[in-house]
């Protein structure tokens, strides 16, 4: 392989890179949840009904952290997209 083909091979490669890392700060789509404060707080729980609407908020704070993975991981798999279609292009005319 040329000196001049390894050249653009590595700067394909950098240029993906910083996309995918860009991408995947940004997340376009996806909403960090915050976790709910009562989970956080110290000491013990006031009371049952204190211990129950928080462990209901934990249960709601769970289904969003799993829709927020879920999202990432599409965002990952776009960023990979995003990345390795071109460079399939690129490799399928390298090899003419």
């Amino acid at each position: 392989m040329g000196l001049f083909l390894r050249s653009l091979i590595l700067s394909v490669i950098a240029s993906a890179g910083a996309i995918f890392v860009a991408t995947s700060s940004s997340a376009y789509y996806c909403s960090e949840p915050i976790p709910p404060s009562c989970a956080i707080r110290y000491g013990v729980f006031d009371d049952q009904d204190d211990f129950d609407q928080c462990k209901r908020k934990m249960g709601y704070f769970k289904a969003e952290v799993e829709t927020f993975l879920s999202c990432l991981q599409d965002e990952t798999e776009r960023a990979r997209s995003t990345y390795n279609d071109p460079v399939d292009s690129f490799n399928r005319r390298a090899r003419g």
